[in-house]
């Protein structure tokens, strides 16, 4: 079973879309979830048409901020648990074996003096089942110094906010392949800050 997570950053633009087309068409993934849609829940009806993927929960943005979506195929059976424009948590049942997992798509606070709260709902969250568990996309937050590069250094009580939720949770870092960064702030020169703000977290099971 394969999975897509992007941050789109605004699905109001073609490109966006015709490139999520494109990605669909050669990944084929089961599950979808997208962060900063900045649309409504009416508005994604036709991104979901277009994605082919109608079925799914579309958490609506706030002011044109935000917004998030778990889509997925109508040959797979998702129960979604909770949600808030911070996460989506569901149950996977894959029907052909009736094997189940859980899956969380997350969305960490930029804005660093809330990141506190986006610890206390990944620790929350891990009460709520046992089962195989995946955690993934945009955290907001590094776990060591070395994983930034520019910039003023990372308060090291902050990233051990994040840590400490990893490890509370018994989440392990699946690691990706590509650019060691996943962020940039997009300035210039020395004022240029890199970053791994996206991850895929999950348990031994």
């Amino acid at each position: 079973m394969s999975s897509i997570c992007w941050n789109c950053q605004g699905l109001g633009n073609p490109c966006i879309v015709n490139t999520l087309q494109k990605k669909f068409l050669e990944e084929d993934p089961i599950l979808v979830f997208i962060i900063e849609t900045k649309f409504e829940v009416l508005e994604m009806a036709s991104i979901k048409r277009k994605l082919e993927r109608q079925q799914g929960l579309v958490v609506p943005s706030v002011r044109r901020g935000g917004g998030l979506a778990l889509l997925w195929k109508s040959s797979t059976r998702v129960d979604v648990q909770t949600y808030s424009p911070r996460h989506i948590d569901a149950i996977v049942i894959e029907l052909s074996s009736c094997f189940r997992w859980r899956i969380t798509g997350f969305y960490g606070h930029s804005d660093t003096h809330k990141s506190n709260d986006s610890w206390k709902l990944l620790t929350s969250l891990h009460h709520r089942f046992q089962l195989p568990w995946l955690c993934l996309k945009d955290f907001n937050e590094i776990i060591l110094m070395v994983e930034k590069w520019g910039g003023v250094q990372r308060s090291q009580h902050q990233m051990d906010g994040f840590r400490n939720a990893i490890n509370y949770c018994n989440f392990r870092d699946l690691g990706y392949n590509g650019s060691e960064f996943t962020w940039c702030n997009m300035r210039e020169r020395f004022d240029k800050i890199y970053m791994p703000l996206d991850r895929a977290l999950a348990t031994d099971e």
